[in-house]
């Protein structure tokens, strides 16, 4: 009996070591597929494919921004929208109450997004009818985005909160801020 116990005892024994040996296997494995996964999105961003991805998912971001704001707009809306698009990888929108949404991409070159920041700057500032300012400029929001790649190459922007977006996702995070803030204005002007 007390020979079965050992013999049991000792196969317990093996079997956890195994087991810590095949954890250990598993996340040299998992090493591995990180690292090839980091290298194979470090030579997209730095490619001619990888850069048409990239400004593929740039003017989709703009193109679905520019349909859930105007979604339904009639010119009889208590809010209107306005779209100017001056540089090719720039979008410009206005308001009421002056406020502006601006995303402009830089560093966007015809073989590399590596460098490339979306930044999308939420501000405050008053025209004339002769396009000339009549305030100052008030920034309210300043921040990037940069891309990357997830599965199947699918181009992401990943900002300060580290968060993948692909083009519709950031579209959605984009008009939800512009809308928050453009709802603030609202709210400071009825005081």
């Amino acid at each position: 009996m007390l020979d079965e116990i050992r013999l049991a005892v000792t196969v317990s024994e093996r079997q956890r070591n195994l087991t810590a040996l095949d954890a250990a296997a598993q996340r040299v494995q998992s090493l591995k597929t990180t690292i090839a996964r980091k290298r194979h999105v470090e030579t997209l961003l730095r490619s001619e494919h990888g850069t048409k991805l990239a400004v593929a998912s740039l003017y989709k971001l703009f193109e679905v921004v520019e349909s859930i704001l105007t979604a339904g707009q009639t010119p009889a809306d208590p809010i209107q929208f306005g779209f100017s698009k001056k540089h090719p990888n720039t979008l410009y929108v206005n308001t009421i109450h002056g406020m502006h949404l601006a995303l402009h991409a830089t560093n966007v070159s015809s073989n590399s997004v590596a460098s490339t920041r979306l930044a999308m700057k939420i501000f405050r500032r008053h025209w004339d009818q002769f396009d000339q300012p009549t305030s100052d400029l008030v920034s309210l929001l300043d921040t990037e985005f940069k891309p990357s790649f997830g599965d199947g190459d699918q181009v992401v922007w990943i900002g300060a909160d580290s968060t993948p977006r692909d083009a519709e996702q950031l579209a959605g995070f984009v008009v939800d801020v512009f809308v928050d803030r453009v709802h603030r204005a609202i709210d400071e002007n009825a005081n």
